[in-house]
């Protein structure tokens, strides 16, 4: 099983630096899982790449009818519920490194699963291997 965060979701759906990493990731994931948070996360991503000219109108409707059709067919959605909110109570007091919020719902999430971490977030990266999660890349 392997979980997508936001940084690797933004990546393969618009075009960046890592996309063509991002491509290579998400077409090799097995069980390719995503939660709530990363959905809402790349909805604010793409939107604001769009205010930031970054993206045309008929762009940012391609990305999301794409990303549409994925979560009907490609990914497995992980809704956040509370007991997810209340492990990471946890998860902060034992991790020797500063978890910011959105990083501690992806690990909780991720965790539970015991799904392997796929991100580009260098903080993230950091978090899960401390914390002796597998992460890639």
């Amino acid at each position: 099983m392997t979980y997508f965060d936001t940084s690797v979701l933004t990546a393969y759906y618009t075009t960046e630096e890592r996309s063509p990493d991002a491509a290579v990731l998400v077409k090799n994931a097995s069980l390719p899982v995503i939660s709530d948070l990363a959905v809402a996360e790349l909805n604010v991503a793409i939107w604001r790449k769009r205010k930031l000219g970054l993206l045309s109108n008929e762009v940012v409707a391609a990305v999301f009818s794409l990303f549409d059709e994925h979560m009907q067919d490609a990914f497995l959605n992980v809704p956040i519920e509370s007991r997810h909110i209340a492990a990471t109570r946890d998860l902060a007091s034992r991790s020797p490194v500063r978890l910011r919020t959105l990083d501690a719902l992806h690990l909780v999430i991720a965790s539970e699963l015991e799904a392997t971490i796929v991100t580009f977030d260098n903080r993230l990266h950091e978090a899960a291997s401390v914390l002796g999660h597998p992460v890639l890349p």
